[in-house]
């Protein structure tokens, strides 16, 4: 028992040393694999003692692998040496661009190429910025739906004039429109109709194989799309359309080209002599004021109307053979200030007048007698719509209980209902409204251009109530607003196709 407890025993001791020197050793293990990844990661690529004959492309490789590792120094310098590139580039760029004129550059930003073969125009870089002031580049959220005013130079400077399809008369028409040489809209509609009279002329020698109705009224489309590019149609111009697409397509296919030409010619001279000339003519009768123009009357107008001082001119001739006169006040607003052409006719006619802006128009209206407008068009709600400005006219008028009389002819009624000027209008330059101010210098102007928060809203026209008007004075007669829409239908019963 003793041998087999000291022979366990020395069995035990034994295998304790064995356990002790097992340990021992697997420490030096751990220690030496530390220390070798420790050097692996100082060293990635450590050197092997082995001779190696090195060939010519590996030392060039290893050269270029040493140039593309640079310094932060040296990144450094390189991206100041491209950021000064950059801004020598840009320099060179504003310099170009401030010697050329502004109307090439400007030209350049907006050019539009424009295909008037369905009626629509479509440009060629819508994305681009306007680059001057005189583009509306900021409208009003409420007006973005309106077209804007547009410079048609821009549009006609790329039209080669052998190879387009739009006649030069209506060319000549809608640069006049859009440069506002053409104001009223008896005017413009009357060089309307004689556009289309030149464009009836050039359709003689149609060949015969094609249809003149269809031939007409897709070149009339095309010219019209061209019109309304350049300045929104007035509702007389409108309603023109109107009665020359019911007149063509009335048109036999049995005729020849030349009968139909002759035939639409005609009525064009009858639409020109009786709808838009002739009616003037009787609305300045005296069987249609004789009414409410009397001895001793102070009559307000506002602006300028063909109509007011053609019925004025001669209400004034009448009544001066019999020692009677009556005075004209009139009432003008920025920026166009059309009351002064009013006050110059009037005057060359030998009438007493009385000239006041807009502001002073609460002084005026207690002196005046009764109120005679303009108007651009009578809308089927029986509202008028005339230049902006008329409404506060109206209103001040309806405030004073003065009488509001409202000239206008047939041809100018709509069938449309508007009761506001936000749903249709015509937008004009912006920078109008700042010019037209005397104290304002170019520099004052340009600071208040480059405002960004700043928006420049010139409209056209506005619309007034029904309820403001006191009579329509018309070639039909008088009547009450509201009575339009009646005398429309009856009027075009032969447009019913086209309303």
């Amino acid at each position: 028992m003793e041998l087999k407890q000291s022979a366990g025993g020395s069995e035990t001791k034994l295998s304790g040393k064995a356990l002790k020197k097992a340990r021992r050793a697997e420490k030096v293990k751990d220690r030496v694999g530390d220390e070798g990844t420790e050097q692996r990661k100082e060293t990635p690529s450590a050197p092997v003692d082995v001779p190696h004959t090195s060939t010519k492309a590996e030392e060039g490789s290893t050269n270029t692998g040493k140039k593309q590792q640079m310094t932060k120094a040296e990144r450094r310098a390189i991206q100041e040496a491209q950021r000064q590139a950059k801004a020598a580039t840009k320099a060179n760029e504003e310099e170009i661009k401030h010697s050329t004129p502004p109307d090439v550059g400007q030209s350049q930003a907006n050019q539009k190429s424009v295909t008037f073969e369905s009626g629509k125009t479509v440009d060629a870089d819508a994305k681009a910025k306007p680059a001057g002031p005189n583009q509306t580049a900021r409208q009003l959220s409420f007006f973005l739906h309106l077209q804007p005013s547009s410079n048609p130079c821009n549009m006609t400077r790329k039209m080669k004039f052998n190879q387009s399809q739009i006649h030069p008369a209506f060319i000549t028409l809608g640069v006049k429109a859009a440069n506002r040489a053409l104001e009223a809209s008896n005017e413009q509609c009357s060089e309307f109709l004689k556009a289309v009279k030149e464009l009836l002329a050039c359709l003689h020698h149609l060949d015969s194989s094609k249809t003149f109705s269809r031939e007409f009224e897709t070149s009339l489309k095309q010219n019209v799309a061209f019109l309304t590019s350049c300045r929104p149609l007035p509702v007389s111009t409108k309603n023109a359309i109107k009665f020359l697409k019911s007149r063509s397509s009335a048109l036999s296919i049995d005729q020849s080209n030349e009968e139909n030409v002759k035939i639409l010619e005609k009525d064009v001279n009858e639409y020109l002599s009786n709808k838009v000339n002739l009616s003037t003519d009787a609305i300045s009768t005296e069987e249609s004021w004789k009414n409410f123009v009397k001895d001793g009357d102070m009559i307000m107008i506002f602006g300028f109307s063909s109509t007011v001082l053609k019925l004025l001119t001669n209400a004034f001739n009448v009544m001066s053979s019999r020692n009677e006169a009556f005075e004209v006040c009139i009432i003008d607003s920025s920026p166009c200030f059309e009351g002064r052409k009013s006050l110059n006719v009037l005057e060359d006619a030998g009438m007493q007048c009385t000239y006041g802006l807009v502001t002073s128009i609460n002084y005026l209206m207690p002196l005046v007698t009764k109120v005679l407008i303009g108007a651009h068009g009578l809308l089927g709600n029986g509202a008028v719509m005339a230049c902006a400005g008329t409404g506060l006219v109206m209103l001040s008028a309806k405030s004073c209980n003065k009488s509001v009389i409202v000239c206008c002819e047939t041809f100018k009624f709509s069938e449309k209902i508007q009761t506001d000027s936000i749903v249709s209008n015509e937008l004009l330059n912006g920078l109008d409204i700042l010019t037209s101010s005397r104290s304002n210098s170019p520099a004052g102007l340009k600071s208040l251009w480059d405002m960004d928060r700043l928006n420049l809203l010139n409209c056209a026209y506005d619309v007034s109530p029904p309820s403001l008007v006191s009579m329509v004075v018309s070639e039909v007669g008088c009547m009450p607003s509201l009575s339009v829409p009646i005398i429309y239908r009856w009027k075009c019963k032969d447009l019913q196709d086209y309303l």
